[in-house]
């Protein structure tokens, strides 16, 4: 269910609600001032096909000013194809009643089956907008936090760009100690690689789903470990020597690091 962001105006939405039932009224009686009696068949479906309209127009208009004001929100291109289905429904519907109102007999044997006709066209047209507007709702519920989760390890990837130039300003005399960092620094900089092109749990297919999930267990351990990281490095830059005890953490904590990022298939 969409988190509301703000308070929605309801007096605003109520106006239009009572201009919508409003025109709805001014339809019928205009239609029934300027039509001369007996009003049959036709003149009640061609009422109530504006009235249709009017009443499909005003419901989208409220329910997209809703939703402005809502997390999840239509997009512009989702808005321009509903008020296009309502549309073309309308001119079909508009053409349709034209069409038939010439070719109808005397008789009106046939108003059944183009009441029915109408119905479906109706039926069709609305299921059709609906839809398109609900799975664009949708779609944006399951991507927002893939996107949000995307955006967190981004994060975590700038989070260690700073790691690389300490690693390189640590000065040391002994090579064994100079070949660990320098891995060290390589494994981070794989790791950062792939926080910053990271999926947020989003890949997969229409058969399999999310074939990627986002392990919470595993996302902790990402975040405790570039934490870590940074507080290991500052261990070695404020000691006044490399120390087997604080480049053997470090490397336990990329390690770990790397682990996590492997497990959740970052790379």
């Amino acid at each position: 269910m969409s988190v509301i962001e703000r308070k929605i105006p309801l007096k605003f939405i109520g106006t239009i609600i009572g201009l919508t039932a409003l025109t709805l009224l001014a339809t019928v009686v205009f239609g029934y001032l300027v039509s001369a009696p007996p009003r049959g068949f036709m003149f009640w479906v061609s009422i109530g096909f504006v009235c249709t309209i009017e009443f499909l127009v005003g419901t989208l208009y409220i329910n997209i000013y809703a939703r402005n004001h809502c997390e999840y929100r239509p997009g512009g291109a989702i808005q321009a194809i509903t008020y296009g289905i309502v549309g073309v429904y309308a001119v079909l519907g508009l053409i349709s009643i034209i069409l038939y109102g010439a070719a109808r007999d005397a008789t009106g044997g046939s108003d059944g089956v183009f009441a029915a006709i109408m119905l479906v066209l109706t039926t069709i047209s609305f299921i059709a907008a609906v839809l398109l507007y609900a799975y664009d709702l949708h779609s944006q519920s399951l991507a927002k936090p893939m996107s949000d989760k995307r955006s967190e390890h981004r994060g975590y990837a700038v989070s260690l760009v700073p790691a690389f130039q300490a690693l390189r300003e640590i000065t040391t005399d002994d090579y064994g100690f100079r070949r660990r960092l320098a891995i060290v620094e390589k494994k981070i900089q794989v790791v950062e690689v792939a926080l910053s092109h990271s999926h947020g749990g989003g890949l997969g297919s229409w058969e399999s789903g999310s074939t990627h999930p986002i392990s919470p267990d595993q996302d902790q351990i990402i975040r405790e470990g570039v934490c870590a990281i940074q507080h290991a490095l500052s261990k070695i830059c404020s000691a006044s020597d490399v120390t087997e005890v604080v480049v053997a953490e470090l490397e336990r904590c990329v390690s770990e690091l790397a682990l996590a990022v492997d497990q959740m298939e970052l790379n």
